[in-house]
């Protein structure tokens, strides 16, 4: 697959993170599943989707425990995380689409963690990554600090079409919104995952 979509991405076993990564948590808002790694203390945030009954996916900036396997050059993290998998689709242009995750409101001390879900549609492909491999959407939607790796959801049939991976606001390249990481880079991440880690196929 070395030909494939993000085939010039470097994947990479890692081991646990340093103290202050944060502890997991399967969250429901609305009827959307998702789950997140939260620390208040640390100040630090991040949400996740889970991909099949023993794996969750989410970008790789955000905290986690440990990880399975990374694609840096895409910000795609897998990690070990029981829970009923997602059903997953493709995306399109246009369709209204729902994030969630939790969010970090207020600062200091008066911070605190708030589950959310933020409805806009996909309206642009945007930014092409590993070097042209594949390509992140932009939907209209302005997501929160703390969202980033949670699931965006198709709101017609309420299957997930993708990640988050942050907000944009970058006018000279009329990009306005939250860009996501579409379930085809998702799914040839874990297809490069497999190959360059064997094992991961039974998971």
């Amino acid at each position: 697959m070395k030909n494939a979509i993000l085939a010039l991405a470097v994947g990479s076993l890692i081991g646990p993170l340093t103290a202050g990564a944060a502890d997991f948590g399967p969250k429901t808002l609305d009827g959307w599943r998702y789950g997140d790694t939260a620390s208040i203390k640390e100040g630090k945030l991040g949400s996740y989707a889970q991909w099949n009954a023993a794996i969750a996916v989410t970008v790789a900036h955000v905290p986690t425990r440990s990880a399975v396997y990374e694609v840096p050059c895409a910000d795609i993290k897998f990690f070990p995380a029981p829970g009923t998998p997602l059903v997953w689709a493709t995306p399109t242009l246009g369709e209204s689409v729902v994030a969630v995750g939790s969010a970090i409101v207020g600062r200091g001390a008066y911070a605190k963690i708030e589950p959310q879900a933020i409805y806009g549609k996909v309206d642009s492909v945007s930014i092409v990554i590993c070097d042209g491999g594949g390509q992140f959407l932009v939907q209209s939607g302005k997501t929160l600090a703390g969202m980033s790796g949670g699931p965006v959801f198709r709101v017609s049939d309420g299957k997930a079409i993708g990640i988050t991976k942050g907000y944009t606001d970058s006018p000279e390249h009329g990009l306005h919104g939250s860009v996501l990481i579409p379930y085809n880079v998702l799914q040839a991440a874990w297809n490069l995952a497999i190959q360059e880690v064997p094992s991961l196929a039974g998971l």
